[in-house]
């Protein structure tokens, strides 16, 4: 009970938050920052069609204005991604034409191409941002996934360790680097021990990726060696 009156709390105030944006558009209907705000809510809310067309329509009301526009492209290009239409996301980024949002455009670009197994692209993209910021550990982390699953193991753990250098306490990137040292025939009982006095339920939770990984070492072996 007490559960189900805080969820119609939060959504109470979400719903005022949103008239209040609503409010926004209306009093300065040439802001993009407003359209913005009003349509990363909805997206929040996982209202996508609604939000959608608010970004559609904003764009239409700054037609050829590049500058203005920039955040819009952005804003709908998250919409895509998260309702999960990858190649409308990708095209929607690709639009922004913005120096002060290059970066996050990138990242976002780098991320789509994670979400559809792109993992070449994927690192092109992330490390493009890390370049340019180096201490973005999401991009870092997209570019260790990604060359994880490309079985580029031993860059793999190079990109975890950078990672850790910025963020030592993060429980997946610990597991991952684990999982990469096991596969590179590396002690990881260390890294496998701090996740679960970290976190016992991610702990727990892995173990089938951490089988998997134990399943394929043993694969890969040769013969003799694994009859040793």
């Amino acid at each position: 009970m007490e559960e189900m009156t805080k969820r119609e709390e939060k959504e109470k105030q979400a719903q005022v938050a949103l008239k209040q944006l609503i409010a926004q558009v209306d009093q300065d209907p040439y802001n993009p920052e407003a359209y913005y705000q009003l349509g990363m809510a909805l997206t929040e809310m996982k209202s996508y069609p609604q939000a959608e067309e608010l970004f559609k329509k904003a764009l239409n009301v700054f037609e050829g204005q590049a500058d203005k526009q920039a955040l819009l492209h952005y804003g709908l290009g998250n919409v895509f991604y998260a309702s999960e239409f990858y190649p409308e996301a990708l095209k929607e980024f690709q639009a922004v034409k913005d120096s002060k949002l290059a970066n996050e455009a990138l990242l976002m670009l780098a991320q789509t191409n994670y979400a559809q197994k792109q993992y070449q692209s994927c690192v092109a993209f992330a490390l493009t941002v890390f370049e340019q910021d180096a201490t973005n550990t999401t991009a870092l982390k997209l570019v260790a996934d990604s060359l994880m699953a490309l079985g580029s193991f031993a860059e793999a753990k190079q990109y975890y360790q950078k990672f850790l250098e910025l963020s030592p306490a993060n429980v997946e990137v610990l597991f991952s680097l684990g999982l990469v040292k096991l596969v590179l025939g590396e002690d990881a009982k260390g890294l496998f021990t701090k996740v679960k006095q970290s976190d016992a339920k991610y702990y727990a939770k892995m173990q089938t990726r951490l089988q998997e990984v134990e399943a394929f070492i043993k694969k890969t072996q040769p013969k003799d060696k694994a009859g040793d």
